[in-house]
């Protein structure tokens, strides 16, 4: 996984919270009408991302920041 592969050479092997900005509508339009995240198309990118790293998702965290959002997800690792 890219993103996974990503932060490991960056030097964050177990990120605590792992944030996307400004998420593509479609991904938008689900949490504008109350989702939370999983199930849409950056959510199962972020999912794919914290497995690859050995994590697993705690909690999913929508942030409305003017009129785009931002998923946050923070994540746990065993």
């Amino acid at each position: 996984m890219l993103a996974a592969a990503g932060l490991l050479l960056a030097g964050m092997p177990q990120p605590a919270v792992i944030v996307a900005y400004n998420v593509e509508k479609t991904t938008s339009a689900a949490l504008a009408a109350g989702g939370h995240g999983p199930g849409t198309l950056l959510g199962n990118f972020l999912e794919d991302a914290v497995t690859a790293l050995g994590g697993s998702i705690q909690r999913w965290e929508p942030v409305l920041d003017g009129t785009a959002y931002h998923l946050r997800v923070h994540v746990t690792y065993p």
